[in-house]
Order: C-alpha cells, then sequence, then structure tokens
C-alpha cells in the first residue's frame, strides 16, 4: 500500500508532468493530446489545497471540479472556466497567498491581495516563456531522476552529514525571508532542486524589506550589499551580464520574461559532493572566473534582482553536483552565527530568523 506522502508527491509530480505537457501542447506539440493533458492537470491541480493544507483554495477546487464534470457531460465553456481555476489555484498554492491551517498569524503572509494578485498574473503570463518552459522541463526531469539516484530516499536532516563548515554568505544582519529544512519552512519542499534554498533579505524595524515606496531598486536595504563565499572553495560556474528587473510594484512582481530564473549567479565547489549557488546578483558585480580559489568570507558579488526575482533579495543553496536541474540541495547547518542576536556554535535556520555571522 502506497504510503499517503508518497501518494502526494506522485500526484503533485503529475501535476507539474501535465501542466508542461499542456503547455507544449499549446505549441502544436503533441495537440493530440491536448483534453488528455488538460484533464489530468485540471484533476491533480483541484487536489493540491488537500495536500497543501490550503483554506480559502479548497472552496475555489470543490467549483473547480464540480465546473470541470458538468462541462465534461454538458456544457463544454464550463471546462475553461475549470481550466483557469485550476491554474489559479496552483499558482495560489504554491505561491504561498492561501493560509495554511498549521500557520501562526504571524507565519502567514502579509502580502495584500492586489499585491498578490499581480504577482499571480506575472507568474500566470511565465508560461509563454519558452525559457522558462524548458527550465521547468529539466527541473521536472532532474527530480525524477533524483528520486532515482537516492532510490527515494533524497537528503535529509536524518541521513545527510555535511563535510564543510559554512559561514552565512553576507556580513551584517540579514533575514531569512523564505526557507528552512523541514516541509513547513521549505518553501519548495517538493522541488528537490531547491527544497532546502533559502532567500535571505535585510528588514527594517518595521519588518519591511525597502523605504519610501520600493519602487526603485535603491529602496531595497539589500541592494548592492556584497555576497561572501560561505567556506573555501574553487569557482566552477559564473554567469552575468542579465539585465535587472525594475518594474517593482507597478505593473508585475516578477521578471516574466527572463532567460534563467537564477539571473546572474556562481557556483563553488567545497567539497566533492556539495557546491554552494549565489543567485540573482548584480549585472557586472562578480568578481570571480571559473577556476578561481575563493577563501571563506571572500567577496564575490553584489546583491540584485536579476532572474525570475520578485524583489531584490540572495538565493543561496548548497547542492549535491555543479548542474543546477539535476542537482539536489543539502540541507546544511552554518557555523559561528548569531540567530535572533543569541550566538550557536552551528545550527538549521528558517524564515523569519534574523541572523547574522558573528
Amino acid at each position: 500500500m502506497i504510503k499517503k506522502s508518497k501518494l502526494n508527491e506522485l500526484l503533485y509530480f503529475i501535476n507539474n508532468i501535465s501542466a508542461l505537457l499542456l503547455a507544449l501542447s499549446t505549441f502544436l506539440i503533441l495537440q493530440a493530446y491536448q483534453f488528455v493533458f488538460l484533464s489530468i492537470f485540471i484533476v491533480t491541480s483541484f487536489y493540491l489545497p488537500w495536500i497543501k493544507g490550503k483554506v480559502e483554495a479548497k472552496i475555489l477546487s470543490i467549483m473547480g471540479i464540480s465546473f470541470y464534470l458538468l462541462g465534461s457531460l454538458f456544457f463544454d465553456p464550463l471546462l475553461l472556466i475549470s481550466a483557469f481555476l485550476a491554474v489559479i489555484i496552483k499558482l495560489w498554492v504554491e505561491l504561498g497567498f492561501a493560509e495554511s491551517e498549521d500557520d501562526s498569524p504571524e507565519e502567514r503572509s502579509s502580502v495584500d491581495n492586489f499585491e498578490a494578485l499581480k504577482y499571480l498574473f506575472a507568474s500566470l503570463v511565465s508560461f509563454i516563456n519558452p525559457f522558462i518552459l524548458i527550465q521547468s522541463f529539466w527541473g521536472l526531469l532532474g527530480n525524477f531522476i533524483a528520486i532515482i539516484r537516492y532510490k527515494g530516499n533524497v537528503p535529509s536532516v536524518n541521513n545527510f552529514e555535511q563535510e564543510v563548515d559554512y559561514q552565512l554568505p553576507f556580513s551584517q544582519e540579514w533575514q531569512v525571508f523564505k526557507g528552512g529544512v523541514t516541509k513547513k519552512h521549505s518553501h519548495s519542499w517538493d522541488d528537490f532542486t531547491q527544497r532546502y534554498a533559502y532567500d535571505f533579505i535585510i528588514t527594517s524595524e518595521k519588518d519591511l524589506s525597502y523605504e519610501d515606496e520600493g519602487r526603485e531598486l535603491q529602496d531595497y536595504y539589500c541592494y548592492q550589499k556584497p555576497m561572501l563565499s560561505p567556506a573555501e572553495g574553487e569557482v566552477v560556474k559564473v554567469k552575468d551580464g542579465m539585465t535587472e528587473f525594475k518594474n517593482l510594484r507597478r505593473v508585475f512582481l516578477l521578471n516574466f520574461l527572463t532567460t534563467d530564473i537564477r539571473g546572474n549567479h556562481v557556483i563553488i565547489k567545497h567539497a566533492p559532493k556539495e557546491y554552494s549557488l549565489l543567485a540573482h546578483l548584480v549585472p557586472g558585480s562578480i568578481m570571480v572566473e571559473e577556476g578561481d580559489k575563493v577563501a571563506k568570507g571572500e567577496k564575490i558579488a553584489r546583491c540584485g534582482n536579476s532572474g525570475y526575482s520578485s524583489e531584490p533579495h540572495l538565493h543561496f543553496q548548497v547542492q549535491d553536483s555543479p548542474n543546477f536541474y539535476f542537482a539536489v540541495s543539502l540541507p546544511i547547518k552554518f557555523s559561528q552565527l548569531k540567530i535572533n542576536g543569541e550566538f550557536n556554535k552551528q545550527s538549521y535556520i528558517r524564515g523569519q530568523y534574523q541572523v547574522e555571522n558573528n
């Protein structure tokens, strides 16, 4: 008998595959199977709120599946409404705008409804970007390969032992905006490539990441801050030259036309199966080249807003290979750090923590 958690993972994987195949079918590829892909996508999308424990989205899922059944039997236009609701639910759940039954009030999203709608719309438009489609395909394939590589037992806090002592990849105090080593705190738990990834920002006493209205890149406290190597290593990948998204909080909240979701980034090898990734960097700010040896704490770039980014921040993770799409992220402890002002010799971190190197 398949355990519920494994069944949920399988359904989520099928949902992602069907979404990708449905998108490809709109470009006259596999068009003969479009209705099949649409049906699978709709049904599995309406199950997502029940997997994720989201509250309001469950009502939409009941409405959507009703429209799907009625549309299949009697009235075709209802299928379009059902498909639209399926897309909204998928984005709503995955982007975290629906509250979770397990979340405490202070951990729930503070994004207002208008900003949430802009974010959802930008995400929806992203599906027409062939670069994002291709990267989504590689990511899904990477997840499938990861299951095979690790025989279903991907790295976790229970079975992974890191070889390297890592420090935080920045100076002064930052906030862990998203990320953690548990399903509750990870913002991408079902994506093995980014399961243990972190998004870091700097916040004010009012818990805002920007001053004034946040319309300019320079308004963000973390923008242009130096990014540091988290440990000694060798630079194995550098990508630079991608422009930054400057249309903040006006029309869209995401650069849906980006050609690389990571933007400008650096990958550093620290051990045979431990590589750090620092992403969304300012174009032209990267100070290292492939093959360079770097020391722990060495400046390598500046924090920016390139790639598939909603605002200036640092995307950071440690993974088991240099290939982002086929790597598996690793749960690591950081050493010699302060968490919410208290010293920790070594510790995991999670969303909403204020952290800094000691």
